[in-house]
């Protein structure tokens, strides 16, 4: 019975295995527009500049807003952002510090509120960076669910092994 239930827990860990990873979402907040980005959105280009991301679609006040051309500015031109409408071209420059983190394809974004100043002239705004809530890997759910099985198992072989000594 028991090399069943063994059989059964590797498989099942097999198969949760194959199931891709989760990205993680940061969500932005810039005055009375939000969009979010996945880790596994993969930026039009990544070079010494910064990062550009296209298309990016955008709420307004919680209605659907416009969609965004969002570039983000490395050290090398000393942080801050760029939105540019997709639909009507318009441009808005931000200067302010660099908003993200990149090793290789890696790239993660600093969370937090951040001050940025119109390169333009103007108010300065503040643009809100958060992350949702991580969920596990489903290969982390076997782990730890297989861990609470074999624990268990363990437990109750250990507790047979004592009776046995105890009637002899």
């Amino acid at each position: 019975m028991m090399k069943k239930w063994q059989k059964i827990s590797v498989a099942s860990l097999a198969i949760l295995a194959a199931i891709p990873a989760q990205a993680a979402q940061f969500d932005f907040r810039f005055g009375d527009y939000s969009w979010s980005i996945d880790t596994d959105d993969k930026p039009y280009a990544n070079d010494d500049d910064g990062l550009v991301y296209a298309g990016v679609a955008s709420l307004q006040a919680g209605s659907a807003g416009p969609t965004f051309d969002i570039d983000f500015f490395s050290g090398a031109k000393d942080g801050g952002l760029r939105l540019t409408d997709a639909d009507s071209g318009d441009l808005a420059a931000f200067s302010g510090p660099v908003l993200y983190s990149s090793a290789g394809n890696n790239i993660r974004f600093n969370t937090g509120d951040f001050d940025l100043t119109p390169t333009a002239g103007g108010s300065s705004s503040r643009l809100t960076i958060t992350t949702a809530a991580a969920v596990p890997e489903p290969a982390t759910w076997a782990m730890m669910i297989l861990g609470f099985g074999v624990a268990g198992a363990a437990l109750r072989s250990r507790r047979r092994t004592g009776l046995q000594a105890q009637q002899a």
